[in-house]
């Protein structure tokens, strides 16, 4: 598929460089700069503008909404029938399928859908959703039919930010949803510190806003969808501009193999044992104390 016509059409709503390569990296996988690599670093949001499960949800929500209307005038009419919620799925994973393969299956997307696709069946079958047995399904699939996966960063940073995710709602499934909602990114946050370290050791203190960022990407992304399909794509670049300038110090936070590992099969235990969880939590924001 020729994505070069897409490419172009960006490129023809923003006056500023930086601005059509940050968009193309976000709607279509292309590869980034040095220069702009160092601006989302810093910020800690190079896992937002990465494909992965943060666009399905968004791109499936939207999707959903905008159909179910109209899918609702003709099922009243023709199909009563059907299953409404079912027949809107179906077509929803048809359209992020034919995306995968337009962005050339980015591994970090493959994952989100294939646990969409997963996810889709079980609820259908009354099987439960959101476990880690359905992750590890998902990862055993996924590296029987795509090996090379095993040798996929993005791919495994998706897995971890998942199963993190996982085990804190599973250890925190009893709180008011709108709290765990704000406990969640800010856990997952921490949690991750130690796996992003050891490969990426760069840290600056704006990383600690990412939480924050994650909540206005949620908005952010599909609106600047919504202003490229009205071709005012460059209706942000401003503000988008002033946020990736902003000066920072940065440091060094690094971890010895043997530590990750640890924290690893810390993480491991934190499944049956809450505590676990607890002393994985206390280990990463301790971690921010030694940074060099």
């Amino acid at each position: 598929f020729d994505v070069t016509p897409l490419y172009r059409w960006i490129d023809k709503q923003h006056d500023h460089e930086k601005m059509a390569e940050l968009y193309k990296t976000l709607l279509f996988a292309t590869p980034i700069s040095k220069e702009l690599r160092e601006d989302v670093q810093k910020w800690g949001i190079s896992h937002l503008i990465a494909i992965s499960g943060y666009n399905v949800g968004v791109i499936s929500t939207l999707l959903f909404f905008l159909l179910k209307p109209l899918y609702q005038i003709f099922q009243s009419r023709f199909f009563p029938y059907r299953n409404a919620n079912g027949d809107i799925m179906i077509i929803v994973l048809s359209v992020l399928f034919m995306y995968m393969v337009v962005i050339d299956f980015v591994p970090s997307f493959l994952r989100a859908f294939t646990m969409s696709l997963l996810g889709f069946f079980f609820y259908s079958r009354g099987i439960k959703v959101v476990s880690f047995e359905m992750l590890g399904l998902v990862v055993g699939l996924l590296l029987a039919l795509f090996p090379t996966l095993c040798f996929s960063l993005s791919f495994w940073f998706s897995v971890a930010g998942v199963f993190y995710l996982f085990l804190w709602m599973h250890h925190f499934s009893y709180v008011n949803k709108w709290l765990l909602l704000l406990m969640v990114d800010l856990g997952v946050f921490f949690l991750m510190i130690p796996i992003v370290h050891t490969f990426f050791p760069t840290f600056t203190f704006l990383q600690l806003t990412t939480p924050v960022s994650s909540l206005v990407f949620i908005v952010f992304y599909p609106l600047g969808v919504v202003l490229h399909v009205l071709n005012l794509g460059s209706l942000l670049d401003p503000w988008v501009l002033r946020f990736l300038a902003v000066e920072t110090s940065s440091y060094q936070l690094t971890f010895p193999v043997w530590m990750v590992i640890g924290y690893i099969g810390c993480s491991l235990l934190a499944i049956r044992f809450k505590y676990a969880l607890l002393m994985c939590l206390l280990f990463s924001f301790l971690s921010l104390f030694f940074i060099q």
